[in-house]
């Protein structure tokens, strides 16, 4: 959705228009000069372009299949392109078949296997007949259907897709009280439509294992079913299938009822026995099959929201056992047989790759050992940081302690920056592919106050290894062996061939000297300690572990390509690289004043900033941002003072633009003239934000966003502070929620540092009382000064003191306090004394939460009350995690190029190519990520928007939904993309089929997210008022949501700016077609009023206004007329206009 800059006159059209603008979109943010890189695989068949630069489709091909199932003739929509896999999902997807688990696919008597290519099949085409056989069960694929049906019947159940509940709610509750915009935290998750239960209970026998006898003849495990008829059913389920038994409560006769039906599914024997079960599971099935089959998919694997709705704690025989029910392959293989994580993972790497769909059946096959083994080493490092495992050796301290689980080593990080800097280079190293060289599958878990670095077990890598490279004991182990790896390995990372000194010896090193490799007793060698693999940052000479993020070199290597002479518009990208083990603490670049060294200690600077809720490192944005103790003292002031005489602010940006021109004053190599060159490179792309934000008006909606943005352009959020300092010095109101953004960021990642040091010291009985106590004295200022509050300044305020068993000394006061320290310390920024009021706010306890993995009760909080909180409120604690995940190179260049060609808008035939790559990636996406997964959203959004744009509405509003419905469950139902993908549906929807409830629905649950993810006070707010008030145009709702705008402009611009022209004759609009003629009269004559005072009574703007006023005036006098004669006479006397006084700005402390 296009987001209105703050300055332009907001300008309403018939339609509001749908953003061709990805705010995801690293072209957003990169400087102008920069070439434009397109990633093509040259070898891609599918990508053709001839001579005279027409484009050439790729050649998919599209037919239609019958899957047999017994009697049931199953039709499905094919590509060409498919693997076996898209029939077993179409089969998931069908209301006949989706509780189908234990079966074959058979063509012409040939058995397809799950990787199989369709385009491979001798004979499969238009028309092919595909045969459903049924398996029999093991107990493993037994428990394996009880498990489904359960997620069936409860996903079947609750309709639990948040889409479908907002979008046909005929009485939606927008989360606003009444028209005040009081905020309702309690309808973060709306009320949700219940169908009606398929079964009273069902659960796993207390008979269970069968005998030995039993299980002779076939029998797995057994079930008991309460039906909705009252019947206690005893069910055996066979290799063969289920039936009804004789076994009771107190006789166990598992042989089959004499009436007794047998069934290849439960589903089956369930409706053969049970008419209530029949009739319920077929309509509620029809209900949710014909909405979207998307209801069906699990959710997101990562996902922890920091908020959910509060639910009643019932007795259940079905929850005491989900143990036993619960039969996921993790599980299974874990508890069963010990299960080699690192083989099964290394194993793939080892393939070679011929081919592009050989390379994507790997994909798939390491994305799913790889995400099997995250979640088993999320569950670990839990176990860990609860006490629930013993340590390999208890003699030693905690923080030295080793654990073993399901054949993953866990350990506490020594150092919270130099591990995610490792894991950095895990995939950065994994993403070069190098054959013959091996990372150890590693995951950090930040979970209850520790940081738990989980580790796949690699035989022969702890017990005296055989060392290759690397420091030792015996000097520096640089083996022949060794030496062509690391070659490859330093021209895939840009790492320059160099020398160093160790122990008297010079060495010649094509990587990172603080590395090391080690032949582990498979006889692969696995490159480890690669937290040093990108370069110093000198902006932090102190911080031996602050490096530059790989963005910042690929923006430099970009910024010196050159154009080739020989053809236009064609780069020729410079083989740049850099030294990571070189460093100089000559200050050349800035002013003594721009650095100031920090006195504390190593100890300090290893401490990590909060990490984003389930944080991935991932794609070509691998640096892991890791905040120390930064070094550097914010350059604001000086910025400031740089102002031109009549007071514009341009000069201290582009002076800042310009600061880094300094030539050294000292000789320096050509390692550190680079090193130079990027610690200019990083303020300058600071520089260039704050023009972005100045003149084009980026869109920043929360924290997240903001990270996301400062990663593009290659800056590290330890720079936080430093920027806060530059925007700030600017006194802009279109820039002045970036700041504050950074704020609230470097205020949650401090709250975060602060709450893990104290968590980390509490027993496991005080943790809920201690995180209530934790957040409530964050909230519990005492200051009703509207210019904010003086948390941790005033000297007056003491804070009430919390329960003796936590401390004593926790208040607000106090934790201010300190949080101001932290922030000083790690950013060298200076909080205001008093804080805005907006940090004490539901989007400030959004913030606090994600960050800290907090996870609390959806409802409205008293949050100014002592204790804001109590444990009860405290739900549990989601483990925060950075994970090395595994992606599809080809997917994502795929996608990328697509985009470029669908941004051509004025050239068809582009835009058919780059919707048929686009496509190409989604289906790729589907295969190696599944359906729920973020690359797969983003190829719907994107396909949804040029469909929007080629008027194909119906296709666009189909494929945004699955966008966002996607969205929704991957990243939880208050991301900032699920606002902006609600907003765009409602856009789209509203075009297709003007004004509907639908499309109010899901334009006010938009709003209600924006004000969420950034409070009212976010320049985006308005443009989301402005798009709701538009669609509610038809009602009188409508007139709310702009009268609303209208207060919101009038405190940015005053009461006569002319961009409230616009606004008023809105309103007048709207307040006619629901026939209150004579507030429509008053807001034209404002309107009227500001035209004339501004733009001159000959204007034709003004003159337009004036024509309408007189039609209105007659209008006005007929309701008078009616109103009078209806004896409702007070209603006359409506009040006039009266716009609140302009804001205060802020002042800068």
């Amino acid at each position: 959705m296009s987001d209105s800059n703050q300055d332009n006159v907001i300008v309403p059209d018939d339609q509001p228009e749908l953003a061709n603008v990805d705010t995801n979109d690293t072209t957003l943010v990169q400087n102008d000069d920069q070439p434009e890189l397109i990633d093509v695989d040259a070898n891609d068949t599918n990508l053709v372009q001839n001579d005279e630069d027409e484009f050439v489709a790729p050649s998919f091909v599209y037919f239609n299949i019958v899957v047999k199932v017994g009697d049931l003739d199953v039709e499905i929509k094919v590509n060409s392109e498919d693997s076996a896999n898209e029939i077993n999902t179409a089969l998931l997807e069908n209301k006949e078949t989706c509780h189908i688990t234990s079966y074959h696919l058979e063509f012409n008597d040939q058995i397809l296997t799950e990787y199989d290519d369709l385009s491979d099949i001798e004979g499969f085409g238009d028309g092919a007949v595909v045969v459903l056989v049924e398996d029999d069960y093991n107990t493993r694929s037994a428990k394996k259907h009880v498990d489904h049906l359960q997620k069936l019947m409860k996903l079947i159940t609750d309709m639990n897709t948040m889409f479908y509940n907002i979008a046909n709610e005929e009485t939606y509750v927008n989360g606003f009280k009444s028209v005040d915009f009081s905020f309702l935290l309690s309808h973060v998750y709306p009320q949700v439509t219940k169908l009606p239960k398929c079964v009273q209970k069902m659960y796993f026998s207390e008979w269970n294992p069968p005998p030995s006898n039993r299980v002779l003849i076939g029998d797995l495990l057994y079930i008991e079913v309460t039906t909705l008829e009252g019947e206690n059913l005893g069910i055996t389920c066979s290799s063969k299938g289920f039936y009804v038994n004789n076994t009771t409560v107190d006789i166990f006769d598992p042989k089959p009822r004499d009436d007794a039906d047998q069934a290849h599914t439960l589903v089956g024997l369930l409706s053969s026995v049970s008419p209530s079960f029949a009739q319920n599971w077929t309509s509620n099935a029809d209900i949710i099959f014909n909405k979207n089959v998307f209801q069906l998919q699990e959710d997101y694997p990562g996902i922890n929201s920091w908020i959910k709705k509060e639910a009643t704690h019932s007795f259940s025989e079905e929850r005491a056992n989900w143990d036993i029910v619960y039969a996921s392959d993790i599980d299974l293989n874990v508890n069963n047989e010990t299960y080699d994580w690192n083989e099964y993972i290394q194993k793939s790497f080892d393939n070679v790759i011929e081919d592009i769909p050989t390379k994507i059946q790997n994909d798939i096959i390491i994305a799913r050992d790889y995400n099997q083994f995250l979640d088993t080493a999320i569950v670990g490092a839990m176990l860990v940081a609860n006490d629930e495992i013993p340590a390999v050796d208890d003699s030693l301290p905690k923080q030295q302690q080793q654990y073993v689980y399901n054949n993953i080593l866990f350990y506490f990080s020594a150092d919270n920056k130099k591990s995610a800097n490792s894991l950095s280079g895990i995939l950065s190293i994994n993403k070069s592919n190098i054959q013959g060289l091996h990372t150890v599958p590693t995951a950090i878990i930040d979970y209850r106050g520790f940081r738990v670095v989980a580790e796949a077990i690699v035989q022969g890598l702890y017990n005296e290894p055989e060392q290759l490279y690397g420091k030792s004991e015996n000097g520096f182990k640089n083996e022949e062996e060794v030496h062509e790896l690391l070659e490859m390995a330093g021209t895939s990372l840009s790492v320059q061939s160099h020398k160093i000194e160790f122990e008297g010896d010079e060495h010649q090193l094509n990587f990172s000297s603080d590395a090391k490799i080690f032949k582990g007793a498979d006889g692969r060698k696995y490159i480890t300690d690669l937290y040093q693999t990108l370069p110093r940052d000198i902006n932090y000479p102190d911080d031996t572990s602050a490096v530059f993020r790989v963005e910042l070199l690929r923006n430099y290597i970009l910024s010196e390509a050159k154009e080739d002479e020989t053809e236009e518009q064609h780069f020729t990208i410079p083989n740049i690289k850099f030294n990571p083990d070189e460093y100089t603490t000559t200050n050349v670049v800035y002013d003594e004043s721009d650095f100031e060294e920090s006195e504390e200690d190593n100890a300090q600077q290893e401490e990590t900033e909060g990490d984003a809720q389930q944080e991935e490192i991932e794609g070509d944005a691998q640096q892991e941002e890791i905040e120390g103790d930064d070094q550097q003292e914010p350059a604001g002031a000086d910025a400031q003072e740089e102002t031109t005489e009549d007071g514009a602010q341009e000069e201290p940006v582009e002076a800042l633009v310009e600061a880094n021109n300094e030539e050294p004053s000292e000789p320096l190599s050509k390692d550190q003239k680079l090193l130079h060159n990027l610690a200019k490179l990083v303020k300058t792309e600071i520089g260039q934000l704050c023009l972005h934000f100045k003149f084009i008006g980026v869109s920043i909606i929360d924290g997240d966003n903001l990270v996301e943005l400062l990663h593009s352009r290659g800056i590290n959020l330890r720079y936080m502070g430093y920027i806060a300092d530059i925007f700030l010095s600017q006194n802009n109101e279109v820039i002045e929620h970036l700041p504050l953004l950074c704020i609230a960021e470097m205020i949650a990642r401090s709250f975060k540092k602060l709450y893990f040091q104290m968590l980390a010291q509490k027993e496991n009985h005080q943790v809920g009382e201690f995180t209530a106590a934790f957040l409530s004295a964050y909230f519990n200022h005492n200051s009703s000064s509207k210019s904010g509050s003086l948390s941790g300044v005033s000297d007056t305020y003491l804070g009430k003191k919390n329960n003796d068993t936590i401390d004593k000394v926790l208040n607000h006061r106090s934790l201010w306090t300190e949080l101001r320290r932290i922030i000083a310390q790690k950013f060298k920024f200076v909080l205001p004394d008093r804080i805005p009021l907006s940090f004490f706010d539901y989007p400030m306890l959004r913030l606090l939460c994600k960050r800290s993995g907090i996870q609390i009760y959806a409802k409205n909080y008293r949050l100014r009350r002592n204790p804001a909180f109590t444990s009860r409120d405290i739900l549990q604690l989601n483990p925060i995690v950075k994970k090395s995940k595994p992606f599809s190179q080809e997917a994502v260049e795929l996608l990328a190029t697509g985009r470029s060609y669908l941004s051509r808008k004025e050239d068809e035939e582009a835009i058919k190519f780059g919707e048929e790559i686009v496509r190409e990636s989604l289906n790729i996406g589907i295969q190696v990520y599944g359906i729920m997964h973020e690359h797969v959203a983003e190829c719907y959004n994107s396909i949804a928007t040029v469909q929007f744009f080629k008027k194909d509405y119906e296709n666009a509003i189909t494929n945004q939904e699955f966008s966002l419905i996607i969205y929704e469950r991957i990243f939880g139902v208050d991301h900032y993309q699920v606002a902006q993908a609600y907003r765009e549906l409602a856009v789209m929807d509203y075009t297709h089929n003007g004004s509907t409830q639908r499309n109010r629905n899901l334009i006010k649950r938009s709003l209600y997210l924006q004000f969420l993810l950034a409070g009212p006070s976010a320049p985006e707010f308005d443009d989301y008022l402005l798009t709701t008030a538009n669609i509610h145009s038809e009602v009188v709702e409508g007139i709310y949501y702009l009268e609303k705008l209208l207060e919101s402009q009038i405190q940015q611009y005053g009461e006569d700016n002319v961009r409230l022209s616009t606004i008023y004759h809105m309103l007048a609009t709207t307040c006619t077609t629901n026939n209150t003629h004579i507030e429509a009269l008053r807001y034209e004559q404002k309107n009227y009023e500001i035209l004339k005072n501004n733009l001159g009574k000959d204007h034709e703007n003004t003159l337009q206004s004036q024509s309408l006023l007189s039609d209105l005036m007659k209008a006005a006098m007929a309701e008078i007329k009616e109103l009078k004669k209806s004896g409702n006479e007070e209603k006359i006397a409506v009040s006039e206009v009266k716009p609140k006084k302009k804001r205060r700005r802020r002042k800068k402390n």
